[in-house]
């Protein structure tokens, strides 16, 4: 009899008037994974960003090799594991967000492009290794760390308006969902 496979649910909630929760700084750095760790998924996507070390990330149930500058996109309630190799530290920071209620509170009334926009963003998780041909895609994110790490004036509207056009650059793209 095959044994069940525990997948962990973890809740982040994002700050009051806030677009993001961003998890960043050397908090994030240590040991990521075992063999033996369960999957895990959360209620917000996630925008990761390796920054040392190496390893392979499980998108549901595809192992998908990892390294520096690497960034991930996870849907909400998608299972995932990061795995670092032989128990080396690992730096990685993340930032989570919502983006139905980015995506309401500009497209407001526009239930047809949301739903359409939401369908193709919760498809799959995706990794963007430094290769990849996804540029514009990749400086945007850097942006939205940068943004979330020195915040200025009006940096909640830039958080906003750089979140949206990463939710319809990670729609536009092809069906494969890694570069491996």
């Amino acid at each position: 009899m095959k044994a069940k496979q525990i997948v962990e649910y973890r809740y982040y909630n994002i700050p009051e008037n806030e677009y993001v929760l961003p998890l960043l700084g050397e908090d994030w750095r240590g040991i990521y994974g075992n063999e033996c760790d369960p999957l895990h998924f959360h209620n917000l996507m996630e925008i990761g960003i390796c920054h040392e070390g190496n390893g392979y990330m499980v998108l549901e149930s595809t192992k998908v090799p990892y390294s520096e500058e690497c960034i991930t996109i996870i849907p909400a309630n998608y299972p995932h594991v990061t795995v670092g190799q032989n128990k080396t530290v690992n730096y990685w920071e993340y930032i989570f967000f919502d983006p139905a209620s980015v995506l309401k509170e500009i497209y407001d009334g526009d239930n047809e492009f949301i739903n359409k926009m939401l369908d193709k963003l919760n498809k799959t998780g995706r990794m963007l290794k430094k290769t990849n041909e996804d540029s514009n895609l990749r400086s945007l994110i850097l942006i939205l760390f940068e943004e979330c790490r020195n915040r200025k004036n009006y940096s909640n509207e830039v958080i906003k308006n750089i979140i949206t056009s990463i939710i319809i650059m990670v729609s536009r793209l092809d069906d494969t969902a890694y570069d491996t």
